[in-house]
């Protein structure tokens, strides 16, 4: 059963958070996955909720089961504002959350602020490379698809940025790292839209086409440089298999 601060933590509703607080909830404990509170409202992108936690005694060097501190939640969740505020507190800082930041560099200049703040830029991640060489491959604000089975009215958002599939993951297809949809979805476009999604996302060659047809000058050269990342962290891989 989920305690009730962690459930009123999920919605951002700060009356009854500073109810339990008052009725002595403890702060820092522990759910589903290992994650307190403040992780909760982390991942949803409460900033008020957070500092109200902060105020209360949060310890922000926690980590959850995944090794993950409040920071590389919201960093991984693509929830900015949590991340700008708790990367100048300091406290659940690990080293390769730059590589996630550059990862995702195109957020409003997210990458420059963990360099501003004495993260390692040239950190190396487990593709092989370097928080800055993905920075300047252009990262996308994308972000959100790790949402497991996404909702039609989410599949509906990203159809209303782009009509076509294929137009969508011209611009977006090389920053989804987790595309999760619903095994079926009621309206037939919604379900064709994602079938053609899926199509793409598993051949990187017809991404490629898909690129060509729709961008151009620095966008494309852009998500040819992701591209080339990529081939190189294959590369890798294979002659670590190899070794």
């Amino acid at each position: 059963m989920v305690a009730r601060l962690h459930r009123y933590c999920a919605v951002g509703d700060l009356a009854a958070i500073r109810a339990c607080l008052a009725d002595g909830d403890t702060v820092d404990e522990r759910g589903k996955g290992g994650r307190t509170p403040t992780m909760v409202a982390a991942s949803c992108g409460f900033i008020e909720v957070i500092e109200e936690m902060i105020l209360a005694g949060a310890d922000l060097d926690l980590e959850d089961n995944r090794g993950e501190t409040a920071l590389g939640i919201a960093l991984s969740a693509g929830r900015d504002k949590v991340v700008y505020r708790l990367v100048v507190d300091g406290r659940g800082r690990r080293p390769g959350q730059i590589w996630s930041a550059g990862l995702f560099g195109g957020r409003d200049g997210l990458f420059e602020k963990f360099v501003a703040e004495g993260y390692d830029p040239d950190f190396v991640g487990p593709d092989g490379i370097s928080a800055r060489e993905h920075a300047e491959g252009g990262a996308s604000s994308f972000s959100g698809m790790s949402e497991p089975g996404l909702s039609e009215e989410s599949v509906r958002k990203m159809m209303d940025e782009y009509e076509s599939a294929d137009e969508y993951l011209a611009h977006h297809g090389r920053r989804v790292l987790i595309a999760s949809f619903k095994e079926g979805y009621p309206d037939p476009a919604v379900q064709a839209w994602v079938k053609r999604f899926m199509k793409v996302m598993e051949n990187r060659e017809l991404l490629a086409e898909v690129e060509e047809r729709f961008l151009s000058g620095e966008e494309l050269s852009k998500a040819q440089q992701l591209a080339a990342n990529e081939r190189r962290r294959d590369e890798r891989d294979a002659k670590r298999r190899g070794g």
